[in-house]
């Protein structure tokens, strides 16, 4: 992934997790395959109805400042301490001090 798409993802998820953390939600990545948009929240225990929908929001945010590329969306219940392994070219768009 070049700089500019890098920085361009940074700020676009900036603005759309504005408001939108809740004390359950772990960590939050982003990365690109292809022209697909991988967006990965991890949650501290059940993800409920309600967090699968604002973190949805989300990524239809994020999606929408980019007219040629598509959204993959995946919530994943890992609960603290256990670690999630960030797959190769993504990065980090937040995480809770653990």
């Amino acid at each position: 992934m070049d700089t500019e798409t890098r920085i361009s993802l940074l700020l676009s998820s900036q603005r759309a997790l504005l408001g939108e953390i809740t004390p359950n939600i772990r960590q939050i990545f982003l990365g690109l395959v292809d022209k697909t948009i991988q967006f990965i929240v991890i949650f501290d225990g059940e993800i409920s109805e309600d967090d699968e929908d604002n973190m949805s929001c989300v990524g239809t945010e994020i999606v929408s400042d980019f007219c040629d590329l598509f959204i993959n969306e995946q919530f994943l219940s890992i609960p603290y301490p256990e670690r999630y392994i960030v797959p190769e070219n993504h990065f980090c768009v937040y995480a809770r001090k653990e």
